[in-house]
């Protein structure tokens, strides 16, 4: 899992910045982008981490820093979104999504040895 502990040093030092002041975001529609192995991309990183710290960090620093009513949100991030059961487990090498240009996805694929 040589990729899964680089996906997790861009979080190093999350505590010290504050887990309340990191956000995250896609690149869509760019075609390095996770579309539309979002919920793939979200495993391949997050997989692992504190639930608390995940629901900060995919949704709730960024619904605080722009007052989003969460509440009118959630019927739309419970239709739409990842679950938090499927992000925290783990992307397998064999379920990476070969046909995306994404750089995660090819990082995860060509440097780590098979499983």
């Amino acid at each position: 899992m040589a990729h899964r502990s680089r996906c997790l040093a861009d979080l190093n030092g999350i505590e010290r910045i504050g887990v309340d002041k990191v956000l995250w975001g896609n690149d869509y529609p760019h075609y390095e982008g996770t579309f539309p192995y979002n919920t793939e991309s979200l495993r391949l990183t997050f997989s692992g981490l504190p639930d608390e710290v995940r629901r900060k960090v995919l949704g709730l620093n960024a619904a605080a820093l722009y007052k989003f009513d969460v509440e009118k949100l959630l019927p739309l991030a419970q239709q739409f979104g990842s679950t938090p059961s499927q992000v925290n487990t783990p992307l397998p090498r064999d379920a990476i999504p070969r046909d995306s240009t994404c750089y995660l996805f090819q990082q995860a694929l060509y440097s780590r040895a098979p499983t």
